[in-house]
């Protein structure tokens, strides 16, 4: 799943509010939040604005996405519409990702500390 937003403040927040989440608390990093769901591992990437989206890695490996970032229509599931991300985009971004420093997955300093 993708964010939009600048930080994670906001939906750390609405996150810790719902009784089924449990936070994976080492792939908490600047970038991304993991968490189980009723048992299912989801994770969530954070894509910033400004001059286009654009994820940070670790907050200083930038990832450029591809606009538009969403594919153009709402895609229906279980009669919930939903935005999901181009496929080209997807595409991009898991050709992409192993360039994106992965040694730094594994650092204790990368994880990112709670608020």
């Amino acid at each position: 799943m993708v964010y939009r937003s600048e930080t994670f403040r906001e939906l750390d927040s609405k996150l810790r509010d719902i009784p089924e989440f449990e936070e994976v608390p080492l792939k908490r990093f600047r970038h991304k939040r993991a968490f189980r769901f009723y048992g299912t591992l989801c994770e969530i990437t954070l894509v910033q604005g400004g001059e286009g989206p654009v994820t940070l890695f670790w907050g200083d490996a930038p990832f450029l996405w591809d606009t538009p970032l969403l594919h153009g229509a709402l895609v229906e599931v279980e009669k919930e519409p939903i935005s999901v991300v181009s496929a080209s985009n997807l595409k991009r971004y898991r050709d992409l990702h192993r360039d994106r420093q992965p040694h730094r997955w594994r650092e204790p300093q990368a994880l990112e500390a709670y608020e």
